[in-house]
């Protein structure tokens, strides 16, 4: 069996937006130093926590938690995937595009545009990131420094094989892509 009684490692301050506090954490991603990057939903912001710490650093958006949509704000993120290089790619959900956040920087540049993006996630050597399209229910690869697009998973127009893809997750080892389907109810595995 499992341990059942788990350990709070953020949010130990209640929900708010204070250094020690959360509001509606979302997607979640620890490096292999054991940093952890939260997207806050509700605050509008990402918080870096290192490990002991009782405290968080805002990374990207606005400590304070107020929305907006100019490079340096966020509304609503989603889901995170951060690099090597601490550079911090957020699904901008109210903002309909994706987010690249260099380590330090005070603002983001937008890496590319498209309504209901949800979950990123990249191969090791973060050359591609995927992004989840679920209006178009499709996952995208992105060359990681920008530029076109192409559909790995899923096709557009009516027989989609998703309907809602939601979560993302590449096993670079494999090459296999996995995609949850919020709508079908389902985890598909795509050999890529």
């Amino acid at each position: 069996l499992w341990n059942t009684t788990g350990t709070i490692v953020a949010g130990q301050g209640g929900q708010g937006n204070g250094t020690s506090q959360l509001n509606e954490p979302a997607g979640i991603f620890l490096t292999s130093a054991s940093t952890l990057y939260i997207a806050e939903y509700a605050n509008h912001r990402v918080q870096r926590c290192y490990q002991g710490s009782s405290s968080c650093t805002t990374v990207a958006g606005n400590s304070s938690g107020i929305i907006g949509s100019g490079q340096s704000y966020l509304y609503r993120p989603l889901n995170i995937y951060v690099t090597t290089n601490e550079t911090i790619y957020i699904s901008d959900y109210g903002n309909n595009r994706v987010q690249k956040w260099d380590s330090g920087a005070s603002s983001g540049t937008t890496f590319t545009t498209a309504s209901n993006l949800r979950f990123i996630w990249s191969d090791q050597s973060t050359t591609y990131l995927y992004v989840t399209d679920a209006t178009n229910a499709v996952v995208r690869q992105y060359l990681s420094i920008g530029g076109a697009n192409q559909i790995v998973a899923g096709q557009t127009g009516s027989g989609n094989q998703m309907a809602f893809p939601y979560g993302v997750y590449l096993n670079s080892l494999s090459n296999q892509l996995y995609v949850s389907d919020a709508s079908k109810h389902v985890v598909i595995k795509f050999n890529l």
